[in-house]
């Protein structure tokens, strides 16, 4: 997660390049049209700075944005993002990665749902 003032921001691309180094190729999808889950960095651990981060950034007043592409480059060329909104953390599990459940704070359309759910 990047961080800009009260802003973090979540990047993601869904199809990691095969030529990706193992540990990078994390898994993100959304569970359903409320919620994403996103791991974290491989290096990331739940007590640490990112960690408390996103467990704490309603009340550290943070906003969390998400925005996400289906993969880095499509023919050799980058692809852009998509803004999904808003999100506001559920539960975290696990660390070094840890996997957390985001909720959107406007849930998706079925339609489009079923669309990003087919590309992760």
């Amino acid at each position: 997660m990047d961080q800009v003032g009260t802003d973090g921001i979540l990047f993601v691309n869904l199809h990691k390049d095969e030529a990706i180094d193992e540990q990078l190729k994390h898994n993100d999808y959304f569970l359903d049209p409320y919620c994403f889950r996103w791991q974290s960095q491989s290096n990331a651990t739940a007590s640490g700075k990112a960690g408390t981060l996103y467990q704490n950034h309603e009340r550290e007043e943070i906003r969390i944005h998400l925005f996400i592409r289906k993969a880095d480059k499509e023919q050799g060329r980058a692809l852009p993002s998509t803004y999904f909104g808003q999100l506001n953390h559920l539960q975290s599990t696990g660390s070094k990665p840890i996997s957390a459940t985001w909720s959107l704070h406007s849930p998706l359309s079925i339609k489009l749902f079923k669309e990003w759910q087919t590309l992760s």
